[in-house]
């Protein structure tokens, strides 16, 4: 910001322009676009990642770095009804903070406290000064803030029927209780009213515009070695039309310098698996998705400020071309 500010006013304002300073003006006004596009990526980006496994399909990536809290349950039709307690309403506690979430087609509310960025669930041999559920705990972690994938957050729960019926259940909600060989979190159930719910703290959840399937992946190693030389997925790329795929879509190849960019988005190839070499299974992709307003911004602004850059130095070297002849007709 401060940079920003200082290229507004020392480079703009306060600069006579004029021919010979052309270039120096293009070169500030790039910068000052590159700034920005910075800050809308940080204010407006969303960053995340799918995986798909060969054969299989998705169009929801999850984020990197925040959470949600999901409540689900089977309705009369047997569909899934779902509602979300977003990463905005929970960012701003900590382990001494709680609030209460409430809505009016639930017949519950939730009180959350001991929210923790990143934590393990263990299991209590002895006294400690956390709360106890089923004689289990929550023990905060140091945030890894450089590799925030690494996180597993952690809450504790407390299920309130303000109407009567049923008694208020405790429950912790961690994101390292995975089932074996499955994706999801392995959610807390509670019978409230006759009615099964599921509880989850999940990675923040986001559907893409669009269904991608995995129809092929292939790696090529460096001889003798488990590092990969290169990789790449051949894709279906279906468009979502009310929530459901329509038509045979578009084969797409994605690799490590060939992303996929449509609507608004950016897939790109970034992690594989298994990576044993013996391994002939079926394989899975991991990409990582983008959506970035100001995307192709930063490539605008490198070129103004190449231009400017180039503008400027020209000016210069004319400037000196001159000078040297005239010394030497001299």
């Amino acid at each position: 910001a401060l940079l920003l500010v200082n290229l507004m006013v020392g480079g703009l304002m306060r600069i006579r322009i004029s021919k010979r300073n052309v270039g120096v003006v293009i070169t500030h006004l790039g910068v000052i676009l590159l700034l920005l596009a910075g800050f809308i990526r940080y204010a407006m980006g969303i960053e995340g990642a799918i995986q798909v496994w060969e054969g299989g399909k998705s169009s929801q990536f999850q984020s990197y770095h925040n959470w949600e809290l999901s409540v689900s349950t089977q309705t009369a039709q047997g569909k899934l009804q779902r509602w979300v307690i977003p990463w905005k309403d929970l960012a701003d506690l900590d382990a001494s903070d709680s609030r209460v979430f409430r809505s009016s087609e639930l017949p519950f509310e939730l009180n959350v406290f001991g929210f923790m960025p990143n934590s393990r669930a263990r299991k209590a041999d002895r006294r400690v000064s956390y709360p106890l559920v089923d004689g289990f705990y929550l023990q905060p972690l140091e945030r890894d803030r450089k590799n925030a994938e690494f996180n597993q957050a952690g809450c504790y729960l407390n299920i309130m029927t303000p109407k009567g019926g049923d008694q208020g259940q405790d429950a912790i909600l961690w994101a390292g209780g995975a089932r074996d060989d499955a994706d999801e979190v392995l959610p807390f159930r509670a019978e409230i009213q006759g009615r099964a719910y599921d509880f989850r703290l999940r990675r923040e959840t986001h559907r893409l515009p669009f269904e991608i399937q995995l129809k092929d992946f292939r790696a090529i190693y460096y001889p003798r070695t488990m590092m990969p030389k290169a990789y790449e997925s051949d894709v279906i790329v279906r468009e979502l039309v009310d929530g459901e795929p329509r038509g045979d879509g578009v084969d797409v190849n994605i690799s490590m310098n060939q992303p996929l960019r449509k609507e608004g988005y950016a897939l790109y190839q970034s992690s594989f698996g298994p990576q044993q070499r013996e391994y002939n299974g079926p394989m899975f992709s991991v990409f990582s998705v983008a959506k970035n307003p100001s995307d192709q911004v930063p490539l605008i602004a490198c070129l103004i400020i190449a231009m400017g850059m180039l503008i400027h130095f020209t000016q210069k070297f004319t400037k000196w071309v001159r000078k040297e002849q005239k010394g030497r007709a001299a």
